[in-house]
Formats: structure tokens, sequence, C-alpha cells
């Protein structure tokens, strides 16, 4: 699958590994290869005796499930590790600058208030978004240069999928005569180490960029140095001030470093409000302690090689979820901190191995929120209570001074906890590589979140700052950084407003990362935010506290005249929020509705600068139909509820007939896909009709009701519903089921029998064919079809008798079609329709990918069931991430399923209700290695039934992972605004395009560019006075003239051509010519023009043109 870290070498690894995965397992149960009987193993007892019981437990339990699991990790590592040749570059380059800097001479004093002037010489821009510094500056060489961090004791990765792979970070401590000893206070600090790093970029030579440290603080900026612009590693210039300069113990949450009078720049000193600076003084103890805290994270990580080979897998983990960087992140060295906390605290020990490192790591996560209230320190004496409350997350280094997890968010560690839990349930789920979805799937938005926000030009709404009581503390304390203040403000509404909808909002990684040294720092303007879903994200009724709490206030607040009060069924009287919607589609929807509320009521920002990037409007609408024809049809939801209860009430009916039928009737199984709530467009009823008297597109016979032949326009398009009835079985000397033909008389004969019953007893219309019989219903049609268990023996015995002595069986291509339609098939539907009960968005993601095929003329080639259980893959077996709640997100997740899927390598196992064990599934892999060669393109393995399918073929196959890399190409760069783009196919390879006439195309209206045609369809009620005697006749059924034609010219000319067709409205046939023998001369020995013309022939009164291309033929 799609990765971040692996390059090709581990690929090649992972080729080795799965080859040799049989002979490990099998070598560690204790089987030989050179005799295949099993041995006794020998019992190592001093080893275990040694052994610790908890590093036993986790090597037999967790960890290692295999040995392949381990050379997968150590393959791993080995590639995220700098090599010998390429930390050896990087020392040289790391000396150079090195000596670059220290060559730096002395500067002149300069005042501040003209040093933008001086540098503006140079081509240098000061990296400071808020500056007020009033004091002079002058440079003095750095006397301390080293580096720091996870490069110093192998706890470093690098990013191969990134253009910058690896990046260094180098301390530069400022001198101590170049800081005064009160600099501390108000930003002049913070002012002369922008300005020293102006100076360091003003002598490099090198390629340069400035960054921020973190990206929640502004003010906080580094120097980014390449070798070159196209090197793949840099080294990071942070600059800190040298030790002992400021007294560490001014920089306490609780004290005050910055003057308000100075900030507001009013000049009295008169009653000075004092507000505590928990940012301010963080940033700055940060620079005091990097030096100290890098040198003791280095001395715990350098003893353990186990325990840097851990710290690199949980990056690798945080950076493949994006959970490492950006607003209020996971980032920075808050990893190694961690794992040196679960050390401390005797979690960890320096003999488990990596993997047990980073699995402690997640259920510590889990455990462990790191409150302010929990107080959770490095230091061996807890830091004073109270005294980090405003911060959401708390861990302090080993001073017990510096808050390590100051800028991380507790949204983004509810995130991070959220994934951990993903990430460990994952390990339950025998079918999916753990090793894949943990270190090896790269998690963007578009995969991970049901849906995206965006806010724009947020700087200029601060309403929700206006009634906060500690304004000027927070624009203080942060600078007038506005951008991160706001984003707290409005992240914290949209929990509060939409907590009932989501389980998770957090902030998404912006794009900006670096800019040029010769630019100011650039303006955030806008924050992304992440949101997945709850179960009753689409409420229509919101409900609040009772009247006359507190909380009601705080609710009325809140909603302010979208609040009102509402008597329940239960009889409670509470404070409510009501949308009045009438469809599923529209339910789904009030989310966002209820967003751009709050937004504009609450923080005044205009819904013209809220973009719902990712969301699911406009691919409802593809699966929607006009309004003016069925207007409560939305997408279909209601639709297929209803149809599933006519169904219902139709078997009771059925059933009541046992009693008077020729056998019992055992089971009624619907195995239509709209009974299991797949059908892209469920049926609409048959007065569907066009105004008859204008059209007359339909005339009368004695039975039923057909098509006008001599009609310009097509009736309207009443598809059946199938039906299938299991009979019971019948004693062994019943001879009217001894043979296929009287099996075959016998249930013609059922079929009049069931027609004439319903007729009399239900007045149902009803027709008796040789294959079926016809039943309307409430004006929609069931194709009910029965199956007798003998037949299929019957089959094969006939096809397998030799000579007429011995009987044996052959299965047939016959009996195999019969035996899946009969056996196979109601087993999948039944596990199809579970799975669209227990997930809501699973129909409608399903629908959504047979459109897609459809459109992109493959859905025939494809199989309707095929993408059923594609679908049922995706939301059974959803790690890394949870089951969708968005119909973008799981189409999405299909798409990357068809392109990252190793389909010629491994079979596609879907383990309905959890009814497979490990064991189940090494023996169904290991089925289909040794099977592999008489195995479809695309081998699914429900649990449930065997199923076997041709379809798609191989060319086929390939087509549609092309298309699936192509449509994830367009999705990831764009917004779901311009989603139709991927539902219209490329006709640039095929070789003829038949155009088909839009009156002789029923489901038109269908299509995904709809143009209107001269029929109207109405659902009026049919006039009275032909009521009556349609009443009694079959509407017309299954009649689309299009779908019709692309049938006879697959059954006439399947071994000239192959012919694509979107059935949902498409009004074009494309075809493909077939390889053919040549002649001497070298021409096709086919006469495509003749063939052509028998097309034309054969499509009278339909075909609309027919466009050749014949420079494709050859």
């Amino acid at each position: 699958m799609e990765n971040s870290f692996t390059i090709g070498s581990f690929k090649t690894h992972s080729f080795i590994l799965n080859d040799k995965m049989e002979v490990l397992k099998r070598k560690s149960n204790g089987v030989s290869f050179t005799n295949g009987h099993g041995q006794k193993k020998k019992k190592k007892v001093e080893y275990a005796e040694e052994q610790d019981v908890e590093t036993a437990y986790f090597e037999s339990e967790i960890t290692f499930h295999s040995t392949v699991t381990k050379m997968k990790v150590s393959a791993l590592l080995n590639e995220v590790t700098l090599k010998e040749s390429q930390r050896h570059e990087i020392n040289q380059f790391i000396d150079e600058v090195s000596n670059e800097l220290k060559s730096i001479p002395q500067g002149k004093v300069r005042e501040f208030s003209k040093m933008s002037e001086w540098l503006d010489k140079f081509n240098i821009k000061i990296p400071l978004s808020y500056a007020k510094m009033e004091k002079s500056f002058q440079f003095f060489p750095p006397t301390v240069i080293e580096s720091i961090g996870s490069y110093t004791y192998d706890g470093f990765i690098v990013k191969s999928s990134n253009k910058l792979s690896t990046i260094i970070d180098l301390l530069v401590e400022i001198p101590r005569i170049c800081i005064h000893k009160r600099d501390y206070l108000n930003n002049e600090y913070i002012g002369k180490r922008a300005i020293y790093l102006c100076y360091l970029a003003k002598k490099l030579k090198h390629s340069l960029e400035f960054a921020h440290l973190n990206d929640t603080t502004n003010n906080h900026a580094v120097l980014l140095v390449k070798p070159k612009e196209s090197s793949t590693f840099a080294i990071r210039i942070i600059l800190a001030p040298e030790q002992n300069s400021f007294k560490e113990k001014r920089f306490l949450p609780t004290s005050s470093n910055l003057r308000w009078n100075w900030f507001a720049g009013d000049g009295k000193e008169e009653n000075e409000p004092f507000y505590p600076t928990p940012n301010y003084n963080s940033s700055i103890l940060f620079d005091c302690r990097c030096r100290e805290t890098s040198e003791y994270l280095k001395k715990i990580f350098s003893s353990s090689k186990e325990l840097c080979n851990g710290l690199k897998l949980f990056k690798i983990w945080l950076e493949q979820r994006q959970l490492s960087h950006d607003f209020g992140s996971f980032e920075g060295g808050m990893s190694a901190f961690l794992l040196a906390y679960l050390l401390q605290t005797n979690k960890l020990t320096r003999q488990m191995n990596s993997y047990q490192v980073f699995r402690i790591v997640l259920v510590a996560l889990m455990e462990n929120n790191f409150l302010p209230i929990d107080n959770r320190s490095l230091s061996n004496e807890k830091p004073a209570e109270n005294i980090f409350n405003n911060d959401d997350c708390v861990l302090t280094d080993q001073s017990g001074l510096l808050n390590v997890f100051h800028t991380l968010t507790r949204a983004n560690y509810k995130r991070l906890q959220y994934e951990a839990r993903i990430s460990l349930n994952s390990f339950n789920d025998p079918v999916i590589d753990h090793f894949q979805t943990l270190f090896m799937t790269s998690m963007k938005p578009i995969y991970s979140m049901d849906a995206t926000i965006q806010i724009s030009s947020i700087d200029q709404y601060d309403k929700l700052l206006e009634g906060k009581s500690t304004k000027n503390q927070l624009l203080m304390d942060n600078l007038n950084n506005k951008h991160f203040l706001l984003c707290q403000q409005v992240l914290h509404l949209l929990e509060n407003g939409l907590k009932e909808r989501i389980s998770l909002l957090c902030p998404l990684p912006s794009l900006v990362k670096t800019w040029p040294i010769n630019e100011p720092v650039p303006a955030r303007t806008s924050i992304t935010f992440g949101v997945i879903f709850s179960d009753q994200y689409d409420l229509s009724v919101l409900k609040g506290p009772e009247n006359e709490t507190k909380e009601a206030a705080t609710f009325r607040k809140l909603w302010t005249e979208r609040s009102e009060l509402r008597r329940f069924p239960d009889g409670s009287i509470l404070e409510s929020v009501v949308w009045n919607v009438e469809t599923a589609k529209d339910k789904r929807l009030i989310w966002m509705d209820a967003t751009r509320y709050l937004l504009e009521i609450q923080a005044g920002i205009s819904p013209t600068h809220i973009e719902f990037v990712y969301n699911d409007q406009l691919p409802s609408s593809l699966l929607s139909i006009p309004a003016r024809l069925f207007p409560s049809y939305g997408t279909g939801d209601e639709q297929h509820i209803y149809l599933c209860r006519e169904f219902v009430e139709l078997s009771k009916q059925i059933r009541t007939l046992n009693n008077e039928l020729p056998l019992k009737i055992n089971n009624i199984v619907g195995v239509d896909e709209t009974f299991r709530y797949t059908n892209v467009f469920p049926p609409l009823p048959s007065v569907f009709l066009t105004d008859l008297h204008k059209i007359r597109s339909i005339e009368h016979t004695t039975q039923a009701l057909i098509p006008r032949s001599t009609s310009r326009y097509a009736p309207p398009f009443s598809p059946s519903l199938a039906i299938l009835c299991q009979l019971e079985k019948t004693s062994s000397n019943d001879r009217d089921f001894e043979t296929l033909e009287r099996i075959k008389h016998s249930k013609i004969l059922y079929y009049i029998q069931l027609a004439k019953l319903l007729q009399q007893q239900f007045h149902l219309t009803c027709r008796a064919t040789t294959d079926c019989v016809y039943i309307e219903k409430n004006h929609y049609i069931y194709r009910l079809v029965i199956s007798y268990h003998k037949e299929i023996y019957l089959i094969e015995s006939a096809a397998g008798k030799k000579d007429g002595l011995a009987r044996t069986i052959k299965k047939t291509d016959l009996s195999k079609k019969l035996r899946f339609d009969t056996e196979y098939l109601p087993k999948i539907h039944a596990a199809i329709y579970g799975v669209s009960q227990q997930f809501a968005h699973y129909q409608l993601v399903s629908r959504l990918f047979k459109r897609w095929l459809s459109s992109q003329l493959l859905l025939h080639h494809f199989e309707s069931i095929n993408a059923d259980l594609i679908c049922c893959y995706v939301f059974l077996h959803s790690a890394p991430f949870e089951p969708p709640k968005s119909m973008l997100t799981g189409f999405s997740r299909v798409l990357r399923l068809l392109r990252d899927f190793d389909w010629i390598n491994e079979p596609l196992i879907i383990n309905f209700n959890h009814e497979l064990t490990k064991d189940q599934v090494f023996q169904m892999q290991a089925q289909f290695k040794t099977e592999r060669s008489s195995l479809p393109a695309l081998c699914i393995m429900p649990s449930v039934a065997f199923h076997e399918s041709t379809k798609p073929s191989v060319p086929v196959m390939k087509r549609v992972i092309q298309l699936a890399k192509e449509a994830l190409n367009h999705l990831e760069t764009n917004n779901s605004e311009s989603i139709k783009f991927l539902f219209r196919p490329s006709l640039t390879s095929y070789d003829v395009i038949i155009m088909l006439d839009p009156l002789q195309c029923p489901r038109a209206y269908q299509a995904i560019d709809h143009v209107s045609t001269e029929v109207t369809y109405t659902t009026r009620t049919k006039g009275s006075d032909v009521n009556n005697q349609q009443n009694k006749l079959l509407s017309v059924v299954d009649y689309d003239p299009a779908q019709l034609f692309v049938t006879e010219l697959r059954a006439a000319y399947n071994e000239q051509a192959e012919f694509f067709h979107d059935e949902f409205g498409g009004l074009m046939v494309c075809v493909l010519w077939k390889p053919s023998k040549t002649t001497s001369n070298g021409h096709p020995n086919i006469d495509y023009v003749q063939i052509i013309d028998q097309w034309k022939s054969l499509g009278t009164g339909i075909i609309k043109e027919i466009r050749t291309f014949p420079e494709r033929w050859c």
C-alpha cells in the first residue's frame, strides 16, 4: 500500500518475506521440510527460568506474532535509519556550517529600529510577526554549537516520501554578552533571538529558508540550511541563550514577564495590571533548557538500541497519521519524553524489543490523559499543584519547571488516543496485515476524516474574544497572535455545539511550512478542522437540558433564537433545536447547517468564509433523480426501506399459500440488490408514467401492457425485483422430480398455480412464464424464481455419466451458475444485508462506487456483487481507520483499496460475523497460492460462502485500478465540488462509439449530466377511463431498449468486439475490437465495415449516430 517511508529496497524485502512466510511458520511449529513430520522441540529450561514473566507474556501473546513480523520490522527500521555514508556526509556539512558560524566577526552596535532597514540591504527580513523592541543589539559569534535531538542517539527517522527527508537540529547558543539579564521582559530576548538568526543567515552562503520551530507559536523562528536547493537533508539551526543567562524559576506559568502598558503602548504606569504569561514564559524556558533536556534524553536512549528502535516505530506511526506536525500537535521531542516517562514509571524496560515498546506506548496513550490534575513529571519531585492549570496536557521535564506538552492541545491528544485505540483494536482482526496498517499506510484527511471544515480570513473575526474577560491577558501572552487564539475558540465552540454529532474534531496540518529569508513571516489566515462523525450526527431534533436550569441558560445562549421548548412523547419538556427535513439525504447535511449557524451567530464568521472541503452534498446528488420526477426520493434511502417492507409483506402472503401448493416453500429470499440496500437507483412505482394520451408509448394485450412499436418514445422503465423461493425436499420416490424434464415441467405448473392463488386470494396482478412468475403489488413488480435442491445434482450427474454404467458427478457451467444463484448468493446476500444494517453508510458507499463503475462503462464487466463485497471489506476491515460515516470518505477508501491491494499475490478475505480464526485465514491464503493460476484476477473470499466469478478479466481489472489511481490523485488535490469530473468517462481509447436516441432511453434522467428531453415523466394517478382495465394487466417490466440492444450486441458479436455501456442513463455504447488473425497482406480478416452495417440494422430506431475511428483499429 501507499507509504511514506519505504523505498525500493524495502519492497524487495517484503516480497522475500511473503514468499518465506509458510516456511517460517512451519519451522516455528517444529515441522521439518525434509520429511514433513512434526518433531518435538527441545525445552530450554534455563532460558525460561531466567526470562522475566512480563516479557514472556508480551513475546508470546502481544508482540511478534511470527518471525515474519520481526523481519518486516527489522527491514523497516533499516530503511528509516541513516546509513553510515549519509551520516558521514551530514557530519561533514555540520562541521562546515559550524566553522562558518564561528568565523562570523563581531558586529557593530545597532538600534533595533534601524535593524530592519540595514538587513534589507542583504535581502533578509526579520522573522518576527510581532516586534516591539527598543534596545540596541551587538552581535558576537557563538561559542557553543552542537547537534541535539534524536540525531545524537539514533532515534532519528528518514522520511523518504518528503522532498526534505532528513532535518537535523543544530543548537547555537547566543553568548551571554549579547543578552542583558533583564531581556526576559517585554519580548526583548525574542527580538534579539530573531536578529541573531538574521546575522547567521547573512553569513551562510547555502540554500536558506526560515521556518517555525512549531506550528503553534509564530515568533519562534529557526533557520533551515541545505547544501544546495536539491538536497534531501537540511540542518535546522535552533537558537538558545547561553546557559544560566536567566534564572529559570522566573518562567513559571504564574509569573508575569510582559507588561500591559508596554503591550498597549499607553505609557501609563499607574494601576498597571499584572497578568500571568504562561505561553510567553514557556517559549523562553524551552530555549533555556534545550541543551540540558537534549543531554537528558541522549543519556536515556543511548543505553538501549531497542528503546531507540521503539521510538522510531512510534515516530513512523505518528508521521503516517499526520500527528507530529502543525497546530497543537504531538511534535518535536514529545515522543521521546513520553518514552522516558514510561521508562521512569517502569512501564517500559530496556530489555524489551522495539515492537513491545511500541505496543506499550499505545496502551499508555489510551490509559493516561496527562491532565493538569494528574501532574505527571520526569522529575523525582512533583511540581507544585495547580501550577500548569492553563495547559491542556502536562508532562514536566526532569527539572519540574518546563511542561514539554505545553503546545499540545486537548483536541489533538484526543485524536492521538483515538488512533491508538484503533491501532490496538486492529490486533484482533485476523484478516488484515497489522504491520501494513500500523506503519505503511499513509492517512491523508480524505481517508481518515469524514468531513473537513476550512475557515478563511479567520483573523478578521474576533467576536469570540470580545466577550472574554481574559482577552487582554490572552492577546498579550500570545503576542497578539489572534490566529492561535481564534483557532482555539472556534475549536471549543464547534466541540460544544456539535458534541452529539461528532466523535472527534481536530485541527489538520496546513501547507505553509517554510518561507524564503527575503520574505516576511507569512500570515496565517485560515484553519482547517477534520471531523469524524458519531452515529447520531444526522439528528433532526437536538434535545437540550430541562427548562429553568443553569445548563438551559447556556444552551439558549449557544443556539439563540433556534432554541425552543418542546414536549416530547415521554412527557419531558426540554430545550431543543429542530431542523425540518424530510429525507435521509437532508438529515445527513444538518451538521453543515448547524456549523454555519454557530460560526455566524457566535463568532461572526460569514458563511462565505466557511468551506466544507470534503462533504456529502455533491456526492449525494449523484444518487438522486430530478426532484420534479419524484420529490420525496432524496438519495433513495426511503425507497429501499419501503421496498423491503413490501417484500416482507409479500413473503407473508406467499407463505399463507403453503397448504394449497403441491410443495411447501422452505424459504423466501429477496436476492435482488434492492433488498440489500445497494441498488444504485431503487425502482420507482409503475405508475411513474408519461402522459399516455399524449405520448401513447404503451398498448394493451389480453395479458399485459406492452411497448407500442410505432411510438417514438420508450415507456418508463420498471425493473423487476428478484425473489428466490426454496422448496422443501421431496421423498425419494416422488416421480415428479426424478428427471430434469419432470422438474422443469413441475416448475411451470407451480408458477401457474402460485399466480392463480395470488390473484384469487390477494387480488395481485400476476403472470406465469416458463422461467418465473411476475407479481405486481402496489405498483412494484417482483420476479419470483423457484429453486429445487435436486436439480443441481441431476445436471452434474447427466454430465458425468460414462457409458451408462457408472454414475459420476461432473460440474458444468450451468450447475455452477445454478449453485451460485440458489445456494451461495442467498448466503452472500444475507451477509451483505447484515453489513448494511450494521453500518448506515455502507449502502451509500456501495451505490456510489457502482455508480462510478457504470459511469466508466465497466459495471457489467466488474459485476455488481463484486462491488458490494469490496465495499464490505472497507467497512468490516477498516483498520487503520474507523468505518466511514461519509459517502466521499468511504468511496475514497474503496478506490484506495483497488489501487493499493496486491490482487496478484493476495486474496481479499472478508470475515463476516467474525467467523474466521487465524488458522482458517492462513489456510485460505495457502489455498489461494496453490490454486492462483485457476482463480480470477479479482479473487474475493467471503467467509459465508464460496464466491467464484470470472469477472472482471485481467484487462478490465487493470483498467479499473488505473482509473482508481487517477481518481484518487484528483480527490487528494481538489475539493468534493469537482467530484462529477470523476464520473465522466474518457472516450479516447474506443474504436467505435454508438450514439443512442435519448427518447428510446427510459433511464436518461439518471445520467450524470442529465438533459431534459421532450418526455415529461410524472407520478400522477392514472385516468379513471383506463384504470380499471390496467389493474388487471401486468405493467411493462424490464423494458430498457438501450440495455436490451447492448445485450443483443454482446450475445451476437462477443467474438469480434467488447461492448461498454453505462446502464444508468448512458446515451452511448463504446466498442473495442478484439484482436483477430491477419491475412497475408497484414490486414485483419474481419470486415469491420460490414459488422457496423449490421449493427445499424439491428439498432434501427434506437441508434442516432455511429462514430468510427479507423486509425485506432490497427
